[in-house]
């Protein structure tokens, strides 16, 4: 589990521990996670905030123990609302259904209530999060290779209307036959069918690239081995 979190991490992923454990219990399983036990919150304190005073402590604190299912959902939504952050759920008992519905995705493992399961967007096939990597990965491989096309096919439509507009200004017969200028884009279509096999630089797959940033949090339920 800790080789996996490391690797959310190195995708730029921040994770948080949201646990409803005594904090005692937790501070082990925290350390052992990467998670920061410098600061920490649990449910009085989150209940007795306000949602601006909860959005500003949550900037500091990755910690959060002892947590209904409502400080829950709560604490999901301040990420949320604090710096535009894309937030993902990870849990599995039906005390995280509120949290899941309340994240931008909710993440399930098959293993996890039916309630939760209803209230998740995605379902592991698997118990560990490596399957979560490297759907982290492959997404942002395919959309580098978007980006890709879309920026070659830009470049190249763009440099033959520009030339052949010019050149049906500048001389006196059609510098290119209509069956030419098929013929051509559909050669530079055929070229364009090796890009989804494209491999794609190991830094762009471990950046955030320019979306929103994003944050993982998680019920310790999810992370007990």
């Amino acid at each position: 589990m800790g080789e996996e979190l490391h690797e959310l991490r190195r995708c730029g992923i921040q994770i948080s521990l949201i646990t409803a454990e005594p904090l005692h219990r937790v501070l082990s399983l925290a350390q052992d996670a990467g998670v920061s036990t410098d600061k920490s919150l649990i449910g009085d304190q989150v209940s007795g905030m306000s949602d601006e005073e909860l959005s500003e402590q949550i900037k500091t604190t990755e910690l959060f123990a002892q947590m209904s299912p409502l400080d829950k959902a709560r604490v999901i939504a301040a990420f949320r609302e604090n710096g535009s952050r894309r937030v993902g759920f990870f849990g599995q008992g039906a005390d995280d259904a509120n949290a899941l519905r309340e994240a931008d995705v909710g993440i399930v493992a098959s293993s996890a209530r039916a309630l939760s399961r209803d209230c998740a967007e995605v379902v592991l096939s698997g118990q560990g999060l490596g399957v979560l990597v490297e759907a982290i990965q492959e997404g942002r491989t395919a959309f580098g290779n978007i980006l890709k096309y879309i920026k070659i096919t830009a470049s190249s439509n763009l440099g033959n209307a520009v030339s052949v507009v010019l050149a049906s200004m500048l001389l006196p017969f059609p510098p290119m036959r209509a069956v030419l200028l098929l013929a051509q884009n559909l050669l530079y279509d055929l070229t364009q069918f090796l890009l989804p096999w494209d491999r794609v630089d190991t830094n762009f797959r471990h950046t955030r690239g320019r979306g929103r940033p994003t944050r993982l949090s998680a019920s310790c339920w999810s992370l007990v081995p």
